[in-house]
């Protein structure tokens, strides 16, 4: 055990600190830190706003219709089921207080959530094992500069808020297992609810904080398993209500959910790819050269990720079958940092397992940046406290190498994420935060048609590919094509449109295979094109008469 843990350092207090110059030098550059990160969310969504996508449009939706007392619905009056009501109705609270459209100041909450995780993450790096101020500070500004969490926080996604109550939970789980005081199980239970209510992978936090409870130590067994039961039951209690007003809404607890697009390893790879992306320099150097979210720089990314990672894996491998001393360090590391960071550590794997589960069955589409985006600050607190462990405590280097070098490295890996995000920020600065609200689909002539087309009210009736983004940016309400996944194309032959209807259809929402194309809707409906635009298209359909063959003749 005395290999596992560290003797304390001598002449520092509790916090890790040796004088209170040097707390408050902390404190300063963490407040500093913590006020630049709302800057570039500000920076990246002053165009337009935040991005939005079809989640950000029922986030908004539900926000909008709670202000006016409708409910948790859609603009169409459904019951929004596939997500859970907290980052909604927070923002149905501040729209009620300020008396503005959430879709006005969601940019602004985006900004706040980002100083609060980046306050959050200085005191998760302040638990456990202890860094020194400086190592620690650039540790705050691998948060800041954060590729997943830049690309996160300029969207209107609910993981804005999700992500500060993971960490939250986390810090909470930290000081509980320190001390095991009753307020801190009080904190886990509220945050971890509160996150359950946010987003349903939630309950990840759930296992975590029973394992936490149940392996903490110098606690008799009984106490242990009630505090475990207790927080299970309360932190659960919300999210088990919520469910039960999705079926008896709508007969399910969460919606239907997607057919699994990759089986079980190929989600383990873009689980480990895609986390290696976050850390590895070459790759954030193509994206940063290359441009954020171009589809050539995410290519290159990935080969280099794969590359990269078969050499350090080889490389590592060979250095520890050459040095003994290297051995030794990196294992009492691994175990000091896994014994000091138990709830962390137990996040991130309990995270991980379920993440590829849901999406190898089907519940989430695929393992992406997004989803991943909850695993980026508690996995990067735990390699920076491994990285200082194992480079920082050399007993062969000089005293002042062995204090520097982690100190050097670091800074030196700043820079590439660093140029990244701040790349990235004058990209959405320029050209808006991202999804629909960006300047082409802005100017999209489509839209601009869509929005001079008739109403459902005067009986022209709408569908598209794209119903979400003409409801965000035109306020026209559509219906989406049929899909191929609910009805055979086949038996909407003679039934599809009820009436003649009107589609309109973007060219550059190509990922929406499950929608038939207008060419397959052509097969079965009159089809007649009225406009032909830069970017879509209009189209008159109208139900077309089943041939009489097709018709079943009466005895």
């Amino acid at each position: 055990m005395s290999a596992i843990i560290p003797a304390p350092l001598p002449g520092r207090g509790d916090d890790g600190f040796v004088t209170r110059s040097m707390r408050r030098r902390w404190r300063t550059a963490v407040v500093f830190l913590a006020l630049a990160g709302p800057v570039l969310v500000l920076l990246a969504t002053a165009k337009y706003g935040a991005g939005l996508t079809t989640d950000s449009v029922a986030y908004l939706d539900g926000a909008s219709n709670l202000m006016s007392g409708k409910g948790f619905v859609s603009h169409t009056g459904e019951p929004l089921i596939w997500w859970p009501p907290f980052y909604p109705a927070l923002l149905a609270l501040i729209g009620s207080v300020t008396r503005l459209d959430p879709s006005a100041f969601a940019h602004i909450v985006n900004a706040i959530l980002f100083g609060l995780l980046i306050l959050l993450s200085a005191r998760l790096l302040r638990t456990g094992l202890r860094l020194t101020a400086g190592f620690g500070v650039l540790g705050v500004c691998a948060m800041v500069f954060s590729v997943p969490l830049s690309a996160i926080y300029a969207m209107t996604w609910s993981e804005c808020l999700f992500v500060p109550l993971v960490v939250l939970s986390l810090v909470c789980a930290e000081r509980y297992r320190e001390s095991r005081s009753v307020v801190m199980l009080l904190m886990m239970v509220v945050s971890t609810a509160l996150a359950c209510l946010t987003r349903y992978i939630g309950v990840a936090l759930v296992p975590t904080g029973i394992l936490v409870i149940m392996l903490a130590p110098e606690a008799n067994l009984r106490t242990r398993l009630l505090r475990a039961g207790g927080f299970a039951v309360f932190s659960l209690a919300p999210l088990g209500f919520w469910l039960l007003r999705n079926y008896q809404q709508a007969g399910t607890l969460s919606g239907n959910r997607f057919h699994p697009v990759f089986e079980l390893v190929t989600n383990i790879i873009l689980l480990v790819t895609s986390m290696l992306s976050w850390y590895e320099p070459l790759g954030l150097a193509v994206k940063s050269a290359s441009g954020a979210g171009a589809q050539g720089a995410k290519s290159a990314s990935l080969s280099i990720n794969l590359f990269v990672a078969l050499v350090g894996v080889c490389a590592l491998a060979a250095a520890l079958a050459l040095s003994r001393p290297a051995r030794t360090r990196l294992s009492r590391g691994i175990r000091a940092v896994l014994w000091h960071h138990q709830p962390t550590a137990i996040f991130v794997a309990v995270y991980s397992a379920v993440l590829v589960l849901l999406a190898a069955r089907g519940a989430s589409s695929f393992v992406d940046q997004r989803l991943l985006s909850p695993l980026y600050v508690p996995a990067t607190v735990l390699l920076l406290k491994l990285a200082y462990r194992v480079l920082g405590q050399d007993r062969v280097a000089p005293a002042a190498l062995s204090r520097r070098l982690p100190l050097v490295l670091l800074s030196l890996w700043l820079c590439f994420p660093l140029a990244w995000v701040l790349r990235s920020t004058a990209r959405r600065y320029e050209n808006g935060a991202g999804g629909y609200n960006t300047r082409i689909w802005r100017e999209s002539n489509t839209i601009a048609q869509a929005r001079r087309l008739p109403s459902a009210d005067s009986g022209n009736y709408l569908y598209s590919n794209g119903r979400d983004v003409l409801w965000a940016l035109a306020h026209v309400s559509a219906s989406w094509v049929p899909s191929r996944t609910e009805v055979a194309l086949g038996d909407l032959r003679g039934r599809w449109p009820a009436s003649p209807a009107t589609v309109v259809w973007f060219d550059s929402i190509t990922w929406r295979k499950h929608l038939f194309s207008v060419d397959e809707l052509g097969e079965i409906a009159d089809v007649e094109r009225v406009a032909r635009l830069d970017d879509g298209s209009v189209y008159r359909v109208s139900v077309r008469e089943a041939p009489a063959q097709d018709l079943a003749l009466p005895r």
